[in-house]
């Protein structure tokens, strides 16, 4: 199985490159980045999860409720755009723990 990576900066149309090589690559699987990074964020209390809440929390200056560290997303995304480095050092954070599931997602299907 051939992995195929699609990386850019936010808004760049990665989601549709992506579904678009879903649908034109016969036997692939697509793993959504987008989609991870809201299950991290939203959803997800994984120990990796949590504490990657705390980094975003805590470099932004972010109210957080209850233990599982639930952002308050408002306040987030006001500054996040509100500096175009804040972007960059969202990014920064992010990176180790996606690349985290996507080693395993890519050892998980080449083992398929």
């Amino acid at each position: 199985m051939k992995i195929i990576g699609v990386t850019g900066k936010l808004g760049s149309g990665k989601s549709f490159v992506a579904n678009e090589l879903s649908f034109n690559t016969k036997n692939s699987t697509v793993l959504e980045v987008d989609y991870i990074r809201n299950k991290l964020f939203k959803v997800s209390k994984s120990k990796d999860a949590i504490e990657l809440r705390k980094k975003i929390a805590q470099a932004f200056q972010i109210d957080v409720t209850t233990e599982n560290v639930w952002l308050d997303y408002f306040q987030f995304y006001q500054k996040l755009f509100s500096d175009s480095n804040n972007v960059q050092l969202c990014a920064n954070i992010m990176t180790p723990y996606i690349k985290k599931i996507i080693n395993i997602f890519a050892l998980y299907n080449h083992l398929r």
